[in-house]
């Protein structure tokens, strides 16, 4: 399994990350949640535009407790290494009646603690 560790831009938000390249994690799926349950994970984006026009476009976002972008061929690899990517922790909270991950960005940058 390659690896490339990003360095951040000054966002006191973002954090550092890797980006994996893992071609068994093709087509893998999220986990099914219990009612309630709030797990930690991270969100990726590319900042689009310049100056007082950029935007955060998202690319993705990961359950985990460490920030790891994951490609599953060479090309998305490779084109990750290049773009300015940042990672955000975010809480992924189990939706029971529709079945799916909300996603909910963490104030401050710092996900929060679990009890």
């Amino acid at each position: 399994m390659e690896s490339f560790r990003k360095e951040i831009p000054k966002n006191e938000s973002a954090v550092e990350f890797v980006v994996l390249l893992d071609k068994t994690r093709y087509g893998e799926r999220l986990p099914v949640g219990k009612p309630g349950e709030v797990r930690q994970g991270y969100s990726f984006y590319e900042p689009v535009g310049s100056g007082n026009e950029t935007e955060l476009s998202l690319i993705t976002s990961r359950l985990g407790d460490s920030p790891e972008l994951i490609a599953v061929d060479e090309k998305q690899y490779n084109a990750w290494k290049k773009k300015n990517i940042i990672a955000k922790p975010v809480d992924f909270v189990w939706d029971e009646v529709n079945g799916y991950w909300n996603i909910q960005q963490v104030d401050g940058g710092r996900p929060r603690r679990r009890a």
